[in-house]
């Protein structure tokens, strides 16, 4: 809900609206994430000062406006919740190998060993999957094989030519699964 996100931001942050923008950071969403593929766009993040501007740019970034992530970086984020608040670099490749021998190796790697406090993501854990169990997302995972956590959005889309007068949307969910010991994750957007 864009109201309740707004009413959470505006009563946590309403002092500083600026240290809002310090969590995006320590979330890494106000970088590439740094993927070993060519052409990964850099974030859009608002500018947030401490007056009543940037009150109003943090608030309409807490529900997903006036910021711009990739799906890599929101897929990041909620990896890092899959995994009890570890956020690690995504990567595609873990070894090259020439002539059937080894020629490169590459290891995970931590950004953050402890993204938010324990009890914070526990009860993102748990919101996630009421999401697809009594929210948004009940109808597609009702007989599911598996367990799912995660969460859906719709965006309401303006940049590059295309304007909020036009009425495109975008609409996403990102989730893990199984719920009890995550495996994958996965981010769907549909244009």
């Amino acid at each position: 809900s864009n109201v309740g996100m707004s009413r959470i931001a505006y009563a946590a942050f309403k002092d500083a609206p600026d240290k809002y923008i310090s969590y995006l950071k320590k979330f890494h969403l106000d970088k590439k994430t740094g993927i070993d593929l060519i052409g990964e766009e850099p974030p859009l993040l608002p500018r947030v000062k401490r007056n009543n501007e940037g009150l109003h740019a943090m608030v309409t970034a807490s529900f997903g406006y006036a910021i711009e992530v990739s799906p890599l970086q929101t897929l990041m984020l909620y990896n890092a919740i899959a995994n009890n608040g570890k956020m690690m670099k995504p990567y595609l490749v873990n070894r090259i190998q020439s002539n059937g021998l080894l020629a490169q190796q590459f290891e995970p790697e931590i950004l953050e060993e402890q993204l938010a406090p324990e009890q914070v993501i526990k009860a993102a854990k748990e919101s996630m999957r009421m999401v697809a169990t009594e929210g948004t997302a009940k109808k597609i995972f009702i007989n599911a094989p598996y367990t799912v956590a995660g969460k859906t959005g719709t965006a309401h889309v303006a940049a590059k030519g295309v304007s909020y007068n036009d009425r495109v949307y975008q609409a996403s969910f990102v989730g893990y699964f199984p719920y009890e010991k995550p495996m994958y994750t996965c981010v769907v957007v549909i244009k």
